[in-house]
């Protein structure tokens, strides 16, 4: 198998601008879940059912959540920081093969 690492700046593109969009649908999704928490605390969901929907949407989900866009942040800038280096030393890309 090869050491040579090919990409093709097209794709790589395209894969940075979905790691971003992926990244700002789950800052979103942390908003609507904000939001939901505070309407179930205004009184939306009244007792222990809405006390625990609360508590696992505060320290389950929106964890995991802001987890998730870390990895999305952290995949877009790996992807665009192997981009740099292939375009800086102009080796190792290829053309599309459509």
């Amino acid at each position: 198998m090869s050491d040579e690492i090919k990409i093709v700046p097209e794709l790589a593109e395209a894969m940075i601008a979905t790691f971003k969009k992926a990244s700002e649908k789950t800052e979103a999704t942390q908003s609507e879940i904000k939001a939901i928490v505070s309407m179930l605390q205004g009184g939306a969901l009244l007792g222990k059912a809405g006390e625990s929907y609360c508590e696992v949407l505060t320290t389950k989900l929106d964890p995991a959540l802001l987890r998730l866009q870390a990895k999305f942040i952290e995949l877009e800038a790996d992807v665009k920081t192997a981009l740099n280096i292939l375009i800086e030393t102009d080796t190792n890309i290829v053309a599309p093969k459509f």
